[in-house]
């Protein structure tokens, strides 16, 4: 696995080394409207050649991008409700379903990488990676599973993060590139996976 640390959007192509001719599925479990790194980098990629489909998942009255994109994006619909209480009411039930939806929709695409923004995007990447035998790429924008303090977690979010934590240990050395914002996330990761042979670039 290779662990990459770019300084800019376009290394992400450099670095990676990727054919022009490549259709790259990325996913990422919210509105691709609230994220404006993965806008640059889909447009990064489809300037290079690439053929870019991005799968989020957002409500049915999202809004579209306002400037236009060379990239093809297919949502996942859910309701208003979903990312306030989606640890709260049927929590497990809810991430079940956006699970086998965003699985089956990434498996309809015949992809030559599929790429996972952040933790959540990771499971469903690596189950269409690996049925169709394809390359994995797992990008972190920040630390995975740090964003609220275990005491601050209710019982449903614990479980969740306690499962999570499992599924990017045994999911990340398995993975053909991980890409990261800065070397503490590099030195995370690698404590997790216990390695530390990933070369950084």
């Amino acid at each position: 696995m290779k662990m990459i640390f770019p300084a800019n959007e376009k290394s992400y192509v450099e670095d990676l080394q990727l054919p022009a001719s490549l259709h790259v599925c990325v996913h990422v479990v919210r509105d691709i409207h609230s994220d404006v790194r993965l806008q640059r980098n889909a447009g990064t990629l489809a300037a290079a050649g690439c053929q870019v489909t991005v799968v989020d998942v957002a409500t049915t009255n999202h809004q579209p991008l306002l400037e236009p994109y060379t990239y093809q994006i297919q949502h996942i619909a859910v309701n208003q409700q979903f990312k306030r209480t989606r640890f709260e009411q049927h929590g497990w039930f809810k991430a079940l379903t956006v699970f086998i939806r965003s699985t089956i929709a990434l498996l309809k695409l015949s992809a030559d990488i599929y790429h996972a923004c952040e933790l959540t995007a990771l499971p469903a990447c690596y189950v269409a990676a690996l049925v169709r035998r394809k390359p994995l790429i797992f990008e972190a924008y920040e630390l995975p599973l740090q964003d609220m303090p275990l005491a601050a977690m209710k019982k449903s979010r614990r479980v969740f993060y306690a499962l999570m934590k499992c599924c990017l240990k045994y999911i990340l050395p398995r993975c053909a590139a991980v890409i990261t914002v800065s070397p503490p996330i590099v030195q995370e990761l690698q404590r997790l996976s216990h390695s530390t042979n990933y070369p950084v670039t």
